[in-house]
């Protein structure tokens, strides 16, 4: 059974997800969304212009973009956008774009996590 046809079948046996369970409370909730927020391209992004002090408008001519463009791109097309250009936005404000695909297994997820932290650390 794949997890589609798990979830299919937790649901029709009547069971919820843990994160379904979790979003029943409020204010649990709105703790997942904040969380969940500054995961947002988009918004970390942002964290990293707020911290090297780079308005949109110094941002769209470092890369030789209208500052509409940039606009949209803050706005939710980073996450539409081509790793090229996130790459390059990234670089723009002194940053690194670093794309990850990680097991799901806990064990090995922690061990590419520490395998990726030394390699970028040195």
């Amino acid at each position: 059974m794949n997890a589609t046809e798990a979830r299919a079948a937790r649901r029709k046996a009547g069971s919820s997800t843990l994160e379904e369970r979790l979003r029943r409370d409020p204010g649990m909730s709105r703790r997942i969304d904040k969380h969940l927020a500054h995961l947002r391209l988009e918004q970390q992004m942002i964290d990293a212009m707020q911290r090297q002090h780079v308005t949109a408008a110094e941002l769209a001519r470092r890369v030789s973009r209208q500052p509409s463009a940039i606009s949209r791109d803050l706005k939710g097309g980073l996450s539409k956008a081509k790793i090229g250009r996130v790459e390059e936005l990234a670089e723009a404000v002194g940053y690194d774009f670093v794309p990850l695909v990680l097991p799901r297994d806990r064990k090995e997820r922690r061990e590419a996590l520490e395998r990726l932290t030394r390699e970028l650390a040195s």
